[in-house]
């Protein structure tokens, strides 16, 4: 009988595998995007999230959403 030990951290994911928002801040730094993702210490997205050149909009932290127009004033994830 073979045993595999896995480490998982707090959050539930791998720990030493990127979260998709980590991986899309990769990825778009990489690409030079003028979005590039902003994440939490934890791995989950901001809920605010802007582009250069200043236009922002709200996301749920555990996964992107797209922009929407006018001012943006998002709720901070409770935990």
């Amino acid at each position: 009988m073979t045993v595999v030990t896995v480490n998982v951290s707090s959050a539930g994911k791998l720990a030493d595998s990127p979260s998709p928002c980590e991986e899309e801040r990769r990825a778009a730094m990489e690409a030079n995007s003028v979005f590039v993702p902003s994440c939490e210490s934890g791995g989950a997205f901001t809920s605010k999230q802007c582009q250069q050149g200043g236009q922002c909009w709200c996301v749920d932290p555990t996964m992107a959403a797209g922009p929407s127009g006018g001012a943006v004033t998002c709720k901070t994830s409770q935990r």
